[in-house]
């Protein structure tokens, strides 16, 4: 376990920065009244120039950058399901170059089994619209949830199945897939179990995945307290995807539900946890581990500024070259029950620093602000509220005022070449 003794770089984020402006700008709100949680999850890809959105709705809604003319974002196409019956498609999404994966956990196979599925689509050369490509489903056997987080990077794609029951029920398992050149077809490299799997560990609640390290948040891991949470992080070994470590919270808690959230920049790990009891229950926080030695080590822990209890930070996370962003989607903003908000952490000469509370203007009670985030490289960020306009949901695009336009010009410059790939 680890210990604060053999380890003096623990920073407690505890007191906002003084900067003379804003981090992020508000630019865009994305919603639509024919819609339910519009904004449960999101995936941005700035190099390729779309955005993919899920909802409650069986559906998903591709935006597109419009560089030429306003440059705003505007709806592009909706990918729709045609189950007969909610197999929540849009639960998860996520998007690689000219490659978009959405889950559909609920979706049944031939049998009318719930095992669940996600669908691949790739963006025509002519017509510039996402065709599905492909459909994978989940195990016939002990599948039961397939698709219930998805993430893509480069030619990898990872996705999990919370209840996967073929070692104990709802113990779970994660699915790493690798694109095929020449099929442009996701083919199956490994299926990721806990060597110390136990019943009800939902292992596969969330997945990440970056260059050679994948993650798998099992939230209901109980390594050191009843439902603590994990997180299993794995290196791709010349196709292999092995075990590398297994990380748990410093300091165990009943129903932590450390591994809610999780994302991988580099050699950089973040960690949600927002059941995390510090002076407030349920307060939440984000946990950051970098690669030492061959192997990651705890760095540094994120707390809000003022916490509340019940406030849930790390119900999201995103972290992507020097900037942490995480959502505390239970906050209560003034009097406004649950209205949610996101807090934006840099790091600064090797030091995590809070510097910017996000919040919606203006906020309402139970928007959940915060339950989604993605973040490009030209420092556009999408902020999630999938409750807001009575549960319709919104999207809040928000612009990096640190972002240069050589640097918001090199993005675009990506953009080209990944839409050739």
């Amino acid at each position: 376990m680890w210990q604060s003794t053999t380890r003096s770089l623990l920073f407690l984020v505890l007191v906002m920065a003084q900067t003379s402006q804003a981090i992020y700008t508000l630019r865009q709100t994305l919603s639509d009244d024919t819609t339910l949680d519009l904004g449960r999850s999101v995936a941005l890809e700035v190099e390729s120039g779309y955005m993919v959105v899920g909802s409650l709705s069986q559906l998903a809604q591709i935006y597109k950058y419009d560089s030429r003319h306003d440059e705003k974002w505007k709806l592009h196409q909706q990918l729709q399901s045609d189950a007969p019956t909610d197999d929540k498609f849009g639960w998860s999404v996520a998007i690689d170059g000219r490659y978009m994966a959405i889950g559909a956990p609920f979706a049944l196979n031939s049998q009318g089994v719930q095992r669940g599925a996600v669908y691949i689509y790739r963006k025509s050369t002519l017509r510039h619209n996402w065709e599905l490509q492909q459909t994978i489903y989940g195990d016939e056997t002990h599948g039961e949830e397939f698709g219930h987080a998805v993430a893509m990077h480069n030619q990898h794609l990872i996705v999990s199945d919370r209840r996967h029951n073929e070692i104990s029920d709802s113990a779970g398992r994660a699915s790493v897939y690798r694109r095929e050149r020449r099929s442009r077809t996701y083919t199956l490299q490994n299926n990721l179990v806990a060597s110390d799997a136990a019943n009800g560990d939902l292992y596969g609640y969330s997945v990440s995945i970056y260059g050679h390290f994948a993650a798998v948040g099992a939230i209901a891991d109980d390594d050191g307290a009843s439902s603590t949470g994990a997180v299993y992080v794995y290196r791709n070994q010349g196709g292999n995807w092995e075990f590398l470590i297994k990380l748990l919270p410093p300091i165990p808690q009943i129903l932590k539900s450390y591994g809610e959230s999780l994302s991988i920049y580099g050699t950089t790990i973040a960690i949600g946890a927002l059941r995390h009891d510090g002076t407030q229950d349920n307060e939440g926080a984000i946990y950051v581990y970098d690669l030492e030695d061959g192997s990651f080590t705890l760095t540094s822990e994120l707390l809000a500024p003022s916490p509340s209890s019940n406030d849930q930070l790390g119900r999201s996370v995103v972290i992507r070259d020097q900037t942490v962003v995480a959502g505390a989607w239970k906050d209560d903003v003034g009097s406004v029950a649950d209205a949610g908000s996101s807090y934006v952490y840099l790091k600064k000469n090797g030091v995590w620093t809070f510097e910017e509370q996000l919040l919606l203007d203006p906020p309402t009670t139970l928007d959940e602000y915060g339950g989604s985030l993605a973040l490009g490289c030209d420092g556009t960020l999408l902020v999630g509220a999938p409750s807001r306009f009575s549960e319709m949901g919104a999207v809040s695009i928000y612009q990096d005022n640190r972002v240069s336009s050589f640097q918001r010009w090199k993005c675009t410059r990506l953009r080209l070449r990944r839409n050739k790939a």
